[in-house]
C-alpha cells in the first residue's frame, strides 16, 4: 500500500522550490545563444530522462509539479535528480561560456559603448531641457512686457485721438459763437463750422463729456436757427429772382452737406406749384367763361 504524505511544506518553502524548478526550466529551454540550436549532449540525455524530461515541454508548470513531487512522495529523489541535473548544466555552461568567450566580450564591450552613449544622450537631453527653460525665462518676460506696452499704446492712442477731436470741437464751437455774435454773421462760415462739429461728433462717442455735453443743447438750437434762416433766405431769393442771395443760400446748404435735398425739395415745391397754376390756366369752365366774355364785349 502506497502511503501519500498530506503534510504539505509551507508557502515559503514552496515558493523556493517553485523558484528553483523555474530556474531549471530556463536552462533547459536548450535555444539560449545566438538563435542557435546549442542543444548539447547533455541536454539530449535529459530528453529521455524519466525526471528531468518533463522540464523540456513547453507546456511545463513549475507549481503543478512542485504539487504533484511533493504528493507523490518522491520530493526527496526527485531533489537528488535535479542537483545531478543542476550539476551537469552548470559544467555546460561553464564550458559553453569558455567557448563563446570572445563572443561575450565583444557582447559586454558593445553594452558599454551603448551605455555610454544612453549617458552622452541624457545628459544632451538635460543640457537641451535647461537651455529650452532658460530660453524661455529669456523670452517669456519681454513677451509680457511688449504685451502690457502695446496695450498702453493702443490706449495712449485712443486718448490722444479723443483729446484732439475734443479740443478740435471746443476751437470750432468759440469760433461759431464768434461768428454768430457778430453784427452781419457770414451764414455760410457758420454752416461749414456747424457740419465740422456735426462730423467730429459722429466720428466717434464723444458723450459722457462734460465740457462737450454743455454745448449739446445749444448746438441743436443753432442748427435748427440756421437751417430756418436758410430755408426763408431761399424762398425770397426765388421770388425776387435774386441770383446773389440765391447764391449764398445754396452755399449755406453746400456747406451744411445737404444741397442735393435742398434743391430736390424746391425744385419738388415749384412742380408742384407749376402744376396748381396750368391746372387752373386749362380749366375748361373758366376758358369758356372767358370766351363768352369776350364774345360779349365784341358784339356791343
Amino acid at each position: 500500500m502506497v502511503v501519500v504524505k498530506t503534510d504539505f511544506p509551507k508557502e515559503q518553502e514552496l515558493g523556493d522550490e517553485r523558484e528553483s524548478i523555474g530556474d531549471i526550466k530556463g536552462f533547459l529551454d536548450g535555444r539560449c545563444i545566438y538563435g542557435q540550436d546549442t542543444r548539447s549532449k547533455v541536454l539530449r540525455q535529459f530528453e529521455q530522462h524519466p525526471v528531468l524530461g518533463v522540464f523540456l515541454d513547453d507546456s511545463f508548470d513549475a507549481t503543478s509539479y512542485a504539487r504533484s513531487v511533493l504528493t507523490q512522495s518522491t520530493a526527496a529523489a526527485s531533489n537528488r535528480a535535479l542537483e545531478d541535473g543542476l550539476g551537469a548544466l552548470d559544467t555546460e555552461l561553464r564550458a559553453e561560456v569558455v567557448t563563446r568567450h570572445d563572443q561575450l566580450l565583444m557582447q559586454v564591450s558593445g553594452l558599454r559603448e551603448t551605455e555610454t552613449s544612453l549617458a552622452a544622450v541624457s545628459t544632451g537631453v538635460a543640457n537641451l531641457q535647461a537651455a529650452v527653460v532658460r530660453v524661455r525665462a529669456e523670452i517669456a518676460e519681454p513677451y509680457r512686457q511688449i504685451q502690457t506696452r502695446t496695450r498702453q499704446l493702443a490706449a495712449l492712442n485712443e486718448t490722444v485721438d479723443l483729446l484732439r477731436r475734443v479740443l478740435r470741437m471746443l476751437k470750432l464751437i468759440a469760433k461759431l459763437r464768434e461768428q454768430l455774435a457778430s453784427s452781419n454773421p457770414d451764414l455760410s462760415k457758420a454752416a461749414k463750422m456747424l457740419h465740422d462739429i456735426e462730423q467730429l461728433k459722429a466720428d466717434g462717442d464723444l458723450n459722457g463729456i462734460d465740457v462737450l455735453d454743455e454745448e449739446v443743447s445749444w448746438l441743436a438750437s443753432v442748427g435748427k436757427e440756421l437751417r430756418v434762416k436758410a430755408e426763408i433766405m431761399l424762398k425770397q431769393g426765388m421770388q425776387s429772382l435774386s441770383q446773389a442771395e440765391v447764391g449764398t443760400v445754396l452755399q449755406v446748404y453746400y456747406n451744411l452737406d445737404e444741397l442735393h435735398g435742398a434743391v430736390r425739395d424746391v425744385q419738388a415745391r415749384y412742380i408742384q406749384v407749376l402744376s396748381s397754376q396750368l391746372t387752373l390756366a386749362l380749366d375748361p369752365a373758366k376758358i369758356s367763361a372767358v370766351s363768352a366774355a369776350a364774345a360779349g364785349g365784341g358784339a356791343g
